[in-house]
């Protein structure tokens, strides 16, 4: 059973709630694959 655009857009409006970062989607083979961008911190320098 293929996936409807409806669909897709719920579940990435549900992830994007979940997470601060972006998240798009992409059809690939017949379906989606979902696309979750979290941002990275940066690393903390060593105290001396």
């Amino acid at each position: 059973m293929a996936t409807s655009p409806e669909y897709i857009e719920f579940v990435c409006d549900s992830v994007r709630t979940a997470f601060s970062g972006g998240v798009r989607y992409k059809k690939m083979f017949g379906e989606y694959m979902i696309y979750v961008v979290v941002p990275v911190p940066k690393p903390r320098k060593p105290k001396k």
